[in-house]
């Protein structure tokens, strides 16, 4: 019997003894949890995508309203995007998942890509009253030979008015041509705040250095991605550990972090955990590029958490 490979798996959040999880619920395909005043939903119909986000009742991810538009929410691909171009995987990204509750755990599993035999499995739960959701994206190679893959989580989030902002790692920041005049490098943070008159479509890569990417609405709610941070030498080719795409005729934004690039041999697996959090700002905090305070304020949550 073979081990799993556990890439960058150590554990986010100090375990608990005593510490309660929220249950999820179960309606036809969607599968929810609440937690403090977050609450989240995926979609086993849908490729296990995350299918809402809400904090106070406010949404916090991208649906375009048309129901045969399959790039909304947040889902998981394989990277680099290289290997298979587009569109993505059909039975990882968007056919039907198995799904299930295990105790306090959603767990979702896809069928066998055919083209890389790769299988994903999501699982997701949350301790009560925490405000955060725990999640591990599971990468089985059921394949007949060795496959060179990271995970890449995406996420859709509304961009106009919006902000965001994650620390930077080795250079360069890189990215299509007018990356450089739509974000901001301050002391080591990259900045972008979607504007109407940026370019019709951007994406730009980065290294990361502290294991975060956070998201501001116009309205001031906080999305926070945690995540193990991936040395840039790790990273697949061509991709980076964070990377960003706006398109601005749909007004989203996608919030990208990708795990360690590995061999995972025939039948073996690896693992990437991320956590995300969800809060509305005080109102005293500067939501501005470059602001000290809201730096502060997201360092001290992901410290909270570490």
């Amino acid at each position: 019997m073979k081990n799993h490979i556990i890439i960058l798996s150590i554990t986010l959040g100090s375990i608990t003894l005593n510490a309660q999880n929220t249950m999820p619920k179960k309606d036809g395909n969607l599968y929810s949890l609440n937690t403090g005043n977050l609450y989240f939903e995926v979609d086993a119909s849908f490729g296990g995508h995350f299918s809402s986000f809400k904090i106070d009742g406010q949404e916090i991810l991208y649906f375009s309203g048309d129901q045969d538009d399959y790039l909304v929410g947040s889902t998981l691909w394989t990277s680099p995007q290289g290997v298979w171009n587009w569109p993505p995987s059909a039975e990882l990204d968007r056919e039907q998942y198995e799904a299930m509750i295990s105790g306090n755990t959603i767990e979702m599993t896809s069928k066998k890509d055919p083209a890389s035999g790769l299988v994903f499995k999501k699982l997701f739960s949350a301790e009560k009253n925490s405000n955060c959701i725990d999640i591990t994206y599971e990468i089985f190679n059921k394949g007949l030979e060795a496959y060179d893959v990271a995970a890449w989580e995406v996420t859709r989030v509304p961009s106009l008015g919006s902000l965001s902002f994650f620390p930077a790692g080795a250079p360069p920041v890189w990215g299509t041509n007018s990356f450089e005049e739509t974000s901001e490098l301050l002391d080591g943070i990259v900045w972008y705040q979607q504007k109407k008159t940026d370019p019709i479509m951007e994406k730009f890569f980065s290294d990361g250095s502290e294991g975060w990417l956070a998201h501001v609405t116009k309205d001031g709610y906080l999305l926070l991605k945690v995540f193990e941070d991936v040395p840039k030498a790790m990273q697949a080719p061509g991709e980076g550990e964070i990377e960003l795409y706006y398109k601005n005729e749909d007004e989203l934004i996608e919030l990208e972090n990708q795990s360690a690039y590995i061999k995972i041999p025939a039948g073996d697996s690896m693992e990437y955990k991320v956590k995300w959090l969800g809060e509305k700002l005080p109102s005293s905090i500067d939501i501005s590029v470059g602001s000290k305070a809201l730096l502060e304020y997201v360092r001290a949550l992901v410290k909270s958490r570490l």
